[in-house]
This record gives structure tokens, sequence and C-alpha cells, in this order.
């Protein structure tokens, strides 16, 4: 919660439930914010759009607003070229081929080379059968070359291909989209402006859903009764208008205060009257919770 939200909760009490009364009522309470984002840019850059304004309503990844792409947009189309060349040598077997033609060849003059100077010694010198024989070899080994390097080809392909996600998703960081629905309060920068990965650029605040948050004693109200009981809130939206909501606590805080207070809150489905949200951040409000459960605990008090 914002410091100027914490500065507008008052310490209160909650009356206890007098004879043949079937509520408890917290006063002082406060409408605050369950959710806001300040909205960073991910990369540094010049600004050069922004879809919104202060005051509109947006939904979850709606753009907002995007930096230059054209460096961006370079590595990528860099990287398609590259991927295509290196699919390209991925799929492509010639050299292998041509690599296992070689070695049958040459292992055939071999062979061929042995039989003669079997069949008819000193026909072939044993120089020549020894040039013959390691040309094979050679041919064998060159085959296995040509079929490394073919997958080595395919394994630098998928790496090609992982580069043109990375710059696509290069892209995609100079973009600003809205991370939850809500409405954007604050546009801190403007088209033009250069902006660096981290600062923020737009506040953006939910306001379908609110939370009333308020203190009690634990000398009045117990924290294992409190939770889940339902409440009716009662907000002061000026000039004498009051707006009323039904919820439930939904959070009983487990720290104490020193003089035995203890924070608890109920979300809130707000509405709109028109264009506008009947609920906003830091109205007081009150909450008035069905104390029907604390007879018992009444009594005991009393």
């Amino acid at each position: 919660m914002h410091a100027a939200v914490l500065s507008s909760l008052l310490w209160l009490a909650a009356a206890p439930p007098s004879s043949g009364s079937d509520v408890a009522v917290v006063e002082h309470c406060v409408v605050s914010l369950i959710e806001e984002a300040q909205v960073p840019a991910k990369e540094a850059g010049q600004l050069v759009s922004v879809s919104v304004k202060e005051g509109d309503n947006v939904s979850k990844d709606d753009l907002m607003a995007s930096l230059a792409t054209d460096d961006a947009e370079m590595r990528h189309k860099l990287s398609q070229y590259e991927y295509r060349i290196a699919q390209e040598q991925a799929t492509n077997d010639v050299s292998v081929r041509a690599a296992i033609a070689s070695q049958k060849v040459a292992e055939a003059e071999h062979a061929v080379a042995k039989e003669i100077h079997k069949t008819a010694p000193g026909a072939v010198s044993v120089s020549e059968l020894r040039r013959l024989e390691l040309t094979a070899k050679r041919g064998g080994l060159q085959t296995l070359v040509a079929r490394m390097e073919f997958k080595v080809a395919g394994m630098t392909a998928e790496a090609r291909e992982l580069q043109v996600a990375a710059a696509l998703e290069d892209i995609e960081k100079r973009k600003i989209y809205a991370p939850q629905d809500g409405v954007v309060v604050q546009v801190y920068r403007h088209v033009g402006e250069w902006v660096q990965a981290g600062s923020p650029l737009l506040r953006v605040v939910r306001m379908d859903k609110l939370r009333v948050e308020g203190f009690v004693y634990t000398k009045v109200l117990s924290p294992h009764d409190i939770e889940g009981k339902p409440v009716t809130i009662q907000v002061r939206l000026g000039r004498n208008l009051i707006g009323t909501f039904t919820s439930k606590i939904g959070f009983v805080s487990p720290l104490v205060q020193a003089d035995g207070a203890y924070r608890v809150w109920a979300v809130v489905d707000n509405r709109k009257d028109g264009n506008h949200w009947v609920l906003r951040p830091g109205l007081e409000a009150t909450m008035t919770i069905d104390a029907k459960f604390l007879e018992k605990q009444t009594a005991s008090l009393r």
C-alpha cells in the first residue's frame, strides 16, 4: 500500500455489540487499491508512440506504447537470412554423397590393384598398392568428415532458428502492453523522449475490484471469529452520497499493534456510474460486520 493511503488510515475501535445487537461497526475504514503497476520499458530506446492517455480504460495485453524498432528489425532480417543459409546447408547432403562416391572409387581401385598383384606379381608395384590403400582409407575419413559437417550444419540451423526467435522477441520487448485490466492514471514519458530500460512509462491501476481496510482491537473482536464473516460497507462518495456494498472479511492480519489493534480488509466489486467508477481509492468507509456469531463473546465482555 502507498504511504498516502497508509497515512489516511485512522485508528479505530469496533464498538462491542450492545445487548440484542447483531452487528459490529468498524468506522473510519479506507478504500485502497488491490493491484497497480508501474509499467516499465524493457529496453532502452526512443519512445515513438503512446496510444493511451490518462483516464483510458485498458484490457490486459493492450498495446499502450512502443519504442523505436529499426535496429531490432534489421537484426531480425539478418538472422532470417542466416537461418535460410544454414537450413540449406543442413538439408543439402551433396558433399556427403560425393565423399561416399569417392571412397567407393578409391576402394575399388585398391581392390583391383590387389587382385592384379595377386595374379601377376610385379604388374603393380608395392608402393602403388600402398598408395591406393591409403587413398581408400582417406576416402573413408573424408566420408566421416562430410557426415560430421552435415550434422553440424543441422545443429547450426537450429541455432540460427533460435536467433530468429530471439530477434523477434527483441522487437516485442520494445512494445509496452497493459499488464492487467485497469485504468491509466499516469503517463510519465512522451513521444520523442529517450527512455532507459526499467524506467516507468505508465501507471495502471485496477478499479473493478478494490479493498476496504480498517483496524479493530483484539479486546473487542477476536481475529478467529472475524475472518470470512459477511460485511456491509457504506462509502462516503461526496455531496452527502452514500454507496452501499456487500462483501466478506477476506483478510485478518496476524500482526497486532502495541495498542492491540490489527488490520482487516474486505474485497469489494466496484461498479460504474456512467463512465466513472463509483468507488475510488482514498474514500472513507464504514464496515458493518455480521455479529450474530459474537453473542457468546459479547456476554463474556459485559
